[in-house]
């Protein structure tokens, strides 16, 4: 994979835990809190990964996998949860 980056962009990967678990819009800004707070890299992961984490073990969470499943599962979804944060300089 090869990805074409800018110097400030912010590159963020995740396993499908993180993804099934978190919306895209609620990473935009988390990631938007983060440049207001000026965090590091490490910390802007945790964040995202403690969120998609909280809301694995939510039975009623509102998550990218409940909506997809099409009314066959409520919540979140528990699996391995990986977050890589980037600043690219």
């Amino acid at each position: 994979m090869e990805l074409n980056v800018e110097r400030d962009d912010i590159l963020i990967v995740g396993t499908d835990g993180m993804l099934d678990n978190i919306f895209e819009s609620e990473i935009e800004e988390i990631v938007e809190r983060a440049i207001d707070q000026k965090l590091k890299a490490e910390e802007l992961a945790s964040q995202i990964g403690n969120i998609a984490l909280y809301n694995s073990f939510d039975r009623f969470a509102d998550t990218p996998y409940a909506r997809a499943s099409q009314g066959r599962h409520k919540g979140g979804k528990i699996d391995d949860i990986t977050v890589i944060v980037a600043y690219i300089q």
